[in-house]
C-alpha cells in the first residue's frame, strides 16, 4: 500500500531530478528484519497463537488431573551412639555419596513391593494396566505388540509361559510416578508421588517413607545380631590363645631361673661403668700426650718461658719471676748506662743462670709428663680388655632372655585383643535390644488440594507461543522464498529503477472500460490520484517532457493495457491532445475494450482522447522488423498530438516491443504487484536495455493497498485509514 500511505501514491520525491530514487524510508523495507516480518504478519501470527492455545486448552480440559504429594526423610537422625561400637555395625555417614545411595535404596524394588502389597495397589486400575478400560487405538497397539512378542519369542511364542506377578506392574507404575531426590546439599530426601487421587498420592508417599525407616531398623538389628555372634566366636578363640601364650611364658621362666636372669642386669651395669671409665681414661690420655708434645716443641724452640707457663711447678713460677725481674733491670741499666756497663754485663750473666735453671726444671717436668702418659695408656689398655670381656659375657647372658621377652610380648598382645573383643561383645549384646534408625520422617505428606499437572495456564501459554513461533517461522520462510515484488524498495534494489506508479486495484475485477469509468466517476479516488501522479512522474524526466510513452510488461495479464487507457484519460483531462496507440496487434486489448474491431483512428469523444488500432500487414515482415511503419506512424502523430501513449505487447513474448521501444521517448515496464516473477522482470529489463530501449521506470499495477501497506511499514493500517478518508470518493457512492 505505498500508494496511500504517508507519502504520495507514486512515491514521487523529487520531480526536478532524482525521481523515485532516494534512500528508503526510515519505516520502510530498506532492511528487512524478523521484527518487521512479524509485524507485517501479526494477524496471522495472532490467529495461530489463539488457535494453538485453544486447541491446547481443549486437550488439557480433557486430561485427568494429577496430584503430587511430598514426604521428607532426614538422614543421620539417630539418637546417637548409646554405646560407641565402631566398625561393629555400620552406621550412616554424612556424605553425599551416602545420600545418593539411600535414594537408590528407596527406589529399589523390594521396598516398593512392600508398599504395593500393603496398600494393595495392584487392585487399582491406575497402577494395574490390566484393570484399565482399553480404547480402540490402545488395544490395537497392545495387540500388535503381543503379536510381535509371540513371533520373536523363541519356540514360537505359544502358551505355557510363566504367570506374571500382579504386583510387578504395580511396582513399575509406582516407580514411574515417584521422584526421590535430595534437597540441595542437605541430608533431607524428598519423596514425591503423583496420582490422580490426592489421598492415594499422600498414602503412597507416607508408606514409602515409613517402610524406609522401618527397614533401616530391621537392617541394623540383623547386623547387630551377626556382629554379636561373630564377636562371641572370636572371643572364645582369643581366650584359648591367651591361655596357651601365658603358659609358655611361665614354662620359660621356670627353665631360665636356674641360670639367673639377674646376672644379666649386673653385667649390663658393669659394661656401663667400664665404658664410662674407658671414656674418661682416653680423655686423660689425649690431654697428657698433647701436653708432652707441646713441651717438647717449646724446648726445641728454646721457648722456656712459654714452656714454664704450661708446666705447673712452684719452682718454675719462682724462676719465671726472677727472669722477668732481671730482664727489667737490664733494660733500665742499658737505658741509663749503656750496654757495655759492667753492671749490665753482670745482670746478663745472672739471667743466663736463671734461664739454664728453667731449662733443667722443664726437662724434668717433660720427662714426668711422658711417664704420666705411659701410665694412662696402660690403664686405657686394661679398661679396653675388661670392657670386651664384659660385653661378651653380657651378650651371652642376654641371648637367653630374648625368647622369654618375645613370649611375654605375644601374650600381652593376645591379652589386649582379647580384652577389646570382650568389650565389643558386651556392648553389642547391650545394643542389640536398643536400635534406632539412622533416618527420621521430617514431614508426612498431606493430600494436595490442587492438581500439579497439567499446568493448564502455562501449557496453554506455551502452546500459544509455540503456535506464534511456528507462524513466524512460516512467515519468515515465505518472505525470503517469495519471488515477486511487493514494495518500491525491492524494485529499486533489484532493478535499479524508480517506481513511477503504485496503481491500486478496484473491486469486483472489472474490465478495462469499467475501470476507466470507475476512475472518471471518482476523480478524487486513490486510483485517480495514483494515475495523475504517474503521469506527472513520467513528464518530470531530466531530459525533458517525453511525448511518446510506451508501456510494456514481461508477461501478459499484468494490467498494462488498463494502465495505458487510464494514462491516456489522465493526459486528456490535463488538456493534452492525446493518442493511444494499440500496438498489441495480436490481442488488440485496448481496441476491444471500446468495442473497436477494425484498424483505424477513432475519436473517443466520451473520454477525450483518440485511439489508433493498428493492423500490421502479414507480408511485410522485413518492413516491420526495421520499424519503418511504426516510425512513419509516430512521425505523423507527433505533429498532431502532444502526448502519444503506446500500448506495446509483452516484451518476453513478442519482438515488436523492442522495435516500438527504440522509437519511443521513454518506456515504462509494468509489473503485477505480488504476481509477476522477479526473474521475468529482470530478464525483460536486460533484454530491452540490450536493444537500446530507454526503460526509465516501473509501474506496479493491481496493487492491494491494505496488504502492501502492511508489508511496508508499521502503523500502515492507521495511515491507510486516514488516507482513505481523505479520498472521499472511495467511501461515497457516485
Amino acid at each position: 500500500m505505498n500508494t496511500v500511505q504517508r507519502r504520495n501514491p507514486l512515491n514521487f520525491r523529487d520531480v526536478g531530478g532524482n525521481l523515485g530514487r532516494g534512500a528508503p524510508d526510515q519505516e520502510g523495507t530498506g532492511s528487512v528484519s524478523v521484527v518487521s516480518i512479524a509485524w507485517r504478519n501479526k494477524f496471522f501470527i495472532a490467529k495461530a497463537a489463539f488457535l494453538s492455545a485453544l486447541l491446547a486448552s481443549i486437550v488439557l480440559l480433557n486430561m485427568t488431573p494429577i496430584y503430587k504429594a511430598r514426604s521428607q526423610v532426614r538422614l543421620g537422625a539417630g539418637l546417637g551412639d548409646v554405646i560407641d561400637i565402631k566398625n561393629t555395625a555400620t552406621d550412616a555417614t554424612a556424605s553425599q555419596a551416602f545420600v545418593l545411595s539411600e535414594v537408590a535404596v528407596i527406589e529399589a524394588a523390594p521396598l516398593l513391593r512392600a508398599v504395593v502389597e500393603e496398600l494393595e495397589l495392584y487392585e487399582i486400575p491406575e497402577f494395574n494396566p490390566k484393570l484399565r478400560e482399553v480404547g480402540v487405538v490402545e488395544g490395537a497397539i497392545k495387540g500388535a505388540r503381543r503379536l510381535v512378542n509371540r513371533l520373536t519369542r523363541p519356540g514360537g511364542g505359544g502358551g505355557g509361559g510363566a504367570v506374571k506377578d500382579p504386583s510387578q506392574d504395580a511396582v513399575a507404575a509406582v516407580r514411574g510416578r515417584m521422584e526421590v531426590r535430595p534437597l540441595g546439599t542437605s541430608y533431607v530426601i524428598e519423596i514425591r508421588v503423583k496420582s490422580s487421587s490426592p489421598s492415594l498420592a499422600a498414602k503412597i508417599a507416607n508408606s514409602i517413607a515409613e517402610h524406609y525407616v522401618d527397614r533401616q531398623v530391621e537392617r541394623k538389628i540383623a547386623a547387630s545380631e551377626r556382629a554379636t555372634q561373630f564377636l562371641a566366636e572370636r572371643a572364645e578363640i582369643l581366650r584359648q590363645d591367651l591361655l596357651l601364650a601365658e603358659q609358655r611364658v611361665e614354662d620359660y621362666k621356670t627353665a631360665a631361673a636356674e641360670e639367673g636372669e639377674s646376672s644379666a642386669e649386673v653385667l649390663r651395669q658393669l659394661v656401663s661403668e667400664i665404658s664410662l671409665q674407658l671414656v674418661n681414661a682416653r680423655g686423660e690420655l689425649v690431654a697428657a700426650e698433647s701436653r708432652h708434645k707441646e713441651m717438647l716443641r717449646l724446648l726445641e724452640n728454646r721457648s722456656y718461658l712459654a714452656a714454664s707457663q704450661i708446666a705447673v711447678s712452684p719452682l718454675l713460677d719462682d724462676l719465671r719471676r726472677r727472669y722477668a725481674n732481671i730482664s727489667t733491670e737490664i733494660e733500665n741499666f742499658e737505658e741509663r748506662y749503656g750496654a757495655d756497663y759492667s753492671g749490665t754485663t753482670r745482670l746478663r750473666d745472672m739471667r743466663g743462670e736463671v734461664e739454664r735453671s728453667l731449662r733443667a726444671e722443664i726437662e724434668k717436668i717433660t720427662d714426668g709428663a711422658e711417664a704420666t702418659a705411659d701410665v694412662i695408656q696402660a690403664r686405657v689398655d686394661a679398661l679396653t680388655t675388661d670392657l670386651a670381656e664384659a660385653e661378651l659375657d653380657f651378650a651371652s647372658q642376654s641371648q637367653q632372655t630374648v625368647s622369654q621377652r618375645e613370649l611375654e610380648r605375644e601374650a600381652e598382645a593376645v591379652r589386649a585383643v582379647y580384652g577389646q573383643f570382650l568389650i565389643r561383645l558386651k556392648e553389642a549384646r547391650e545394643r542389640g535390644g536398643f536400635q534406632v534408625a539412622d533416618a527420621e520422617i521430617v514431614s508426612l505428606a498431606a493430600a494436595p488440594s490442587s492438581p500439579s499437572e497439567p499446568r493448564k495456564v502455562m501449557l496453554a501459554l506455551i502452546a500459544a507461543f509455540g503456535g506464534a513461533g511456528l507462524a513466524l517461522g512460516f512467515s519468515v520462510v515465505g518472505h525470503f522464498r517469495r519471488s515477486t515484488y511487493i514494495s518500491e524498495d525491492e524494485i529499486r534494489a533489484s532493478l535499479d529503477l524508480p517506481v513511477y506508479g503504485n496503481i491500486p486495484t478496484v473491486p469486483d475485477d472489472p474490465t478495462t472500460k469499467d475501470v476507466l469509468k470507475w476512475m472518471r466517476s471518482r476523480p478524487h479516488s486513490a486510483l485517480a490520484e495514483a494515475v495523475r501522479w504517474f503521469r506527472v512522474a513520467i513528464h518530470a524526466q531530466p531530459t525533458g517532457r517525453p511525448r511518446v510513452i510506451m508501456l510494456t510488461s514481461a508477461l501478459p495479464g499484468e494490467g498494462k493495457t488498463t494502465l495505458s487507457v487510464l494514462l491516456a484519460q489522465a493526459s486528456a483531462d490535463a488538456g493534452d491532445k492525446t493518442l493511444l496507440i494499440d500496438a498489441d496487434v495480436r490481442r488488440t486489448s485496448a481496441s476491444r475494450a471500446f468495442g473497436i474491431r477494425k484498424p483505424g483512428i477513432y475519436s473517443l469523444t466520451e473520454f477525450g482522447f483518440h485511439l489508433h488500432s493498428i493492423e500490421w500487414p502479414k507480408s511485410s515482415a522485413d518492413q516491420f522488423s526495421t520499424g519503418n511503419i511504426f516510425e512513419n506512424l509516430l512521425r505523423v502523430s507527433r505533429k498532431k498530438y502532444e502526448t502519444i501513449i503506446v500500448d506495446a505487447p509483452p516484451a518476453l513474448s513478442i519482438i515488436d516491443t523492442a522495435v516500438f521501444g527504440r522509437q519511443a521517448d521513454v518506456t515504462i515496464l509494468t509489473c503485477h504487484w505480488n504476481q509477476t516473477p522477479r526473474g521475468s522482470v529482470e530478464k525483460t529489463l536486460r533484454h530491452l536495455r540490450s536493444l537500446d530501449v530507454n526503460v526509465v521506470g516501473v509501474a506496479l499495477t493491481l496493487v492491494d493497498l491494505e496488504r502492501q501497506a502492511e508489508e511496508n511499514f508499521q502503523g500502515a493500517s492507521y495511515a491507510l485509514n486516514r488516507t482513505m478518508t481523505y479520498y472521499s470518493d472511495e467511501v461515497e457512492k457516485p
